[in-house]
């Protein structure tokens, strides 16, 4: 594979990991519908995650968990270490926003 083909292919696959994430709208040449449902399917199990790994940020009324955490993930890909990285970089946003539950 040429280095303009490997480029181009590792561009495109940012873009389908942005939209899969919810940070970007869908690609060109995926279903938008599959892509939407597959970034919430993703989601949803991030955020089930981070409920298991950091109950205690849970513990706030669900619908104020749920707000807040849609509104990091959108700005916060996955931490490649698992829900325990990604509830803790979570904890830190919310700290910083002055958001976290007492």
């Amino acid at each position: 594979m040429s280095d303009d083909a490997r480029t181009t292919l590792a561009q495109e696959q940012a873009r389908l990991v942005a939209a899969l994430s919810g940070r970007a709208g869908p690609t060109a040449g995926f279903d938008p519908a599959r892509i939407d449902l597959s970034a919430r399917t993703l989601f949803a199990k991030r955020r089930k995650g981070v409920r298991r790994a950091f109950p205690v940020l849970a513990d706030s009324p669900a619908e104020t968990f749920d707000q807040h955490f849609a509104a990091f993930a959108r700005t916060s890909p996955p931490a490649p270490a698992g829900p325990g990285a990604d509830g803790f970089a979570f904890a830190r946003w919310l700290d910083a926003g002055g958001l976290l539950p007492t």
